[in-house]
C-alpha cells in the first residue's frame, strides 16, 4: 500500500491517494478500504476512569455517506493494483501537526463480536504531505529525488513539470484526478541521473481534453514517491 496526497494548511483541506496491490494468488472481495484521522498527544479517559496520554481517533472519511463506517467497497483481482482516494479536512480544534491519516484494508468477515480482520494498514503524518500550493518544489533530502511545481498553474493549454534523480533507474510520472484515477502517463521507463521534464497538454491517455479542476502529478521512483498538484482551467 502506497500513500500520497496534499494538505493545504490555510484551508485545512487535503487529499489522500492510495495505491493498493493484491499480492495474493486469489482476488480480494467483500473488502473495504477505510480512512481515518488520528491525533497524538491527547488525553482521554480509559475504561477504568484513569486519564491516558496517547493517540486518539478523530474522524472517519469516505467517498459515500452510506459507507462512512465501513469505508469504500473494493474488489482487487489477484496481482492487480487499485488506485483510490478521498478528500479530508482537519478541524480547527485539532492540531494538524500531531495528526496522522490511517488507511487500512479490512475484510467483511467477523472474527469476534467487535473485530474484523485488517489485511493491510499504512499511515502518514499530515504535516509531511505537500502543501497543495504550487509555489515551491517537493524535495526528499534523504534520497535526492526532486519534483518541481507545475509551471504555469493554473493552466489552460499546457504546463511543464520537472524532476531530478540521484542515479539511473526506473521512474514513472503520471497524472491523477481527484478520485485517484490515472488519467495520463507522462513518463514511464528507465531514466539516467539528473534533471528531466515533461509537458502535459491537459489531455488523457486517449487524447481527450480533461474537465477543468484539480489534478495531481505523482512521481514514482525506487527511492521515493512524491506528489504535487495543478489546476486545469476550462
Amino acid at each position: 500500500m502506497t500513500l500520497s496526497g496534499w494538505y493545504n494548511r490555510t484551508s485545512r483541506q487535503g487529499r489522500i491517494n492510495v495505491q493498493v496491490t493484491n499480492t495474493l494468488m486469489a482476488p480480494l472481495s467483500k473488502t473495504y478500504l477505510c480512512y481515518a484521522l488520528t491525533e497524538t498527544g491527547k488525553r482521554y479517559n480509559a475504561p477504568n476512569g484513569e486519564q491516558v496520554f496517547g493517540q486518539v481517533f478523530r474522524k472517519y472519511f469516505a467517498n459515500r455517506s452510506d459507507s462512512l463506517w465501513r469505508g469504500d467497497t473494493i474488489t482487487i483481482g489477484a496481482g492487480a493494483t487499485l488506485n483510490r482516494g478521498v478528500n479530508f479536512s482537519v478541524r480547527d480544534t485539532f492540531n494538524a501537526d500531531s495528526c496522522q491519516l490511517v488507511v487500512f484494508v479490512q475484510k467483511d468477515s467477523i472474527i469476534s463480536t467487535y473485530n474484523k480482520e485488517v489485511i493491510q494498514c499504512s499511515k502518514i503524518w499530515v504535516r509531511t504531505l505537500p502543501s497543495g500550493v504550487e509555489i515551491s518544489p517537493v524535495v526528499e533530502p534523504a534520497t535526492g529525488v526532486w519534483l518541481s511545481a507545475a509551471e504555469p498553474t493554473p493552466f489552460k493549454d499546457q504546463t511543464r513539470i520537472s524532476f531530478s534523480l540521484p542515479q539511473e533507474g526506473p521512474v514513472s510520472l503520471s497524472v491523477y484526478n481527484l478520485l485517484g484515477a490515472r488519467v495520463r502517463t507522462l513518463v514511464s521507463g528507465t531514466k539516467p541521473a539528473g534533471s528531466h521534464s515533461a509537458v502535459w497538454d491537459g489531455r488523457d491517455n486517449r487524447g481527450a481534453r480533461v474537465p477543468g479542476g484539480v489534478y495531481f502529478f505523482e512521481l514514482k521512483t525506487p527511492y521515493k514517491t512524491l506528489t504535487t498538484r495543478t489546476v486545469v482551467v476550462r
